[in-house]
């Protein structure tokens, strides 16, 4: 019975070290994405840009225009971490590009696991409101 205990703690460990690994490789790679309406059209570039500054304010974001195709979003979190991040935007798609951050162990663009979460809810937010249109 020794011999299971030991073997299972010894696999769990493997496991946390795997797991631990994966969570330092997240990096700031650029996420391109596919829009996609609620009605099948293309968004004119307006309605791309109220989209993805209402699904970023919608998440805690904070929405700065830069220019035609190009929204600034900064992240503030419990005053310790930020993130920034621009988007880039057209008719058919948007990318969000890794500007900076705080706090957030930043090194050669591998980046803290915080950051692949708050990313993927700022694209879940913004799909949404794209899935409005």
């Amino acid at each position: 019975m020794k011999f299971m205990y030991g073997l299972f703690a010894l696999l769990m460990t493997f496991c946390m070290v795997g797991t631990a690994q994966a969570a330092r490789n997240v990096t700031t790679d650029d996420k391109v994405v596919e829009i996609s309406t609620g009605s099948g059209k293309a968004p004119s570039a307006d309605e791309a840009r109220k989209a993805i500054r209402s699904g970023g304010i919608g998440k805690g974001w904070t929405a700065f225009d830069k220019g035609p195709g190009k929204v600034k979003l900064d992240l503030d979190v419990k005053g310790k971490y930020n993130v920034s991040v621009e988007v880039l935007y057209n008719s058919k798609t948007y990318t969000v590009k890794y500007l900076s951050s705080e706090n957030m162990k930043f090194d050669q663009g591998k980046i803290h696991p915080k950051y692949a979460e708050w990313i993927g809810t700022l694209i879940k937010g913004i799909n949404a409101e794209f899935g409005k249109l």
